[in-house]
């Protein structure tokens, strides 16, 4: 999966203790509810890394905050609950 960042995206990083299927939750968005202070409704997870380090999965995802669910030609669903799914010692990365 292309792990860029693009101007607008924002990057969190999460390490998981076990591979955490990011490939079948890429490009499905969900509601904001990780970051309060911005203002878009949505998030779409738009790419991802991961690299396995010794028995743990280090993850970077880029989110593309929305405030609609369209993206070019395309209706998105609003079918993930972002806070639930990353759970705790997720963050921000720093620019």
């Amino acid at each position: 999966m292309d792990c860029a960042m693009t101007t607008g995206d924002i990057h969190i990083v999460k390490v998981f203790d076990k591979e955490p299927g990011l490939e079948a939750m890429c490009s499905l968005a969900g509601r904001n509810n990780l970051l309060p202070r911005i203002p878009q409704r949505y998030l779409y997870l738009r790419s991802f890394g991961a690299t396995r380090k010794g028995d743990k999965w280090h993850c970077d995802m880029f989110f593309t905050p929305m405030e609609k669910l369209q993206a070019a030609r395309q209706q998105l669903a609003d079918s993930v609950n972002w806070r639930s799914w990353l759970g705790e010692g997720w963050e921000v990365a720093e620019s």
